[in-house]
């Protein structure tokens, strides 16, 4: 009997969004229109800085990190020694991912025997990239009270 050959892949089809006017322009809606195809692309998160409520720590300053998730995807921030309630994080990853995921970062204080959870928040990569620039993101416990703000940034690699 003749093999069989197996069956060719599936082209992929992409659907284009028109790009809008001149494209180095600085609107609200820049980083948008860059996003041209809808499936997976790069993209960069900054987190600049934190502004946190409360130190975790009773007698120093607490150490803070983020970790920030989208769709399985995880990278995690060096720890800021003595950051304190201010920190500047002033650090970027690089994440394959479409506009309709949802961006988490969760932000966590070092500790020797168990890391103390600060807060988190989440949100679409295209409200991300529709703010352009930097915004101060809000940022709850557990309990949904507020715990501060991060000031990030999400736009196209």
């Amino acid at each position: 009997p003749k093999p069989q050959t197996p069956n060719p892949k599936p082209r992929t089809t992409y659907n284009y969004l028109p790009c809008i006017g001149n494209t180095k322009s600085k609107t609200k809606h820049e980083n948008l229109e860059k996003l041209i195809m809808a499936d997976k692309h790069s993209i960069i998160i900054s987190v600049e800085s934190g502004a946190f409520e409360r130190n975790f720590d009773t007698f120093k300053n607490m150490d803070p990190y983020f970790i920030i998730d989208i769709n399985g995807q995880h990278q995690k921030s060096y720890p800021i020694r003595g950051g304190g309630k201010n920190p500047t994080f002033k650090q970027s990853f690089s994440f394959s991912a479409t506009k309709e995921d949802i961006i988490k970062i969760s932000v966590y204080d070092l500790d020797l025997t168990s890391d103390d959870f600060i807060g988190s928040c989440e949100f679409s990569v295209s409200e991300g990239l529709e703010a352009g620039g930097y915004q101060d993101v809000d940022i709850y416990n557990r309990s949904e009270d507020f715990e501060g703000t991060l000031k990030v940034e999400v736009r196209n690699e």
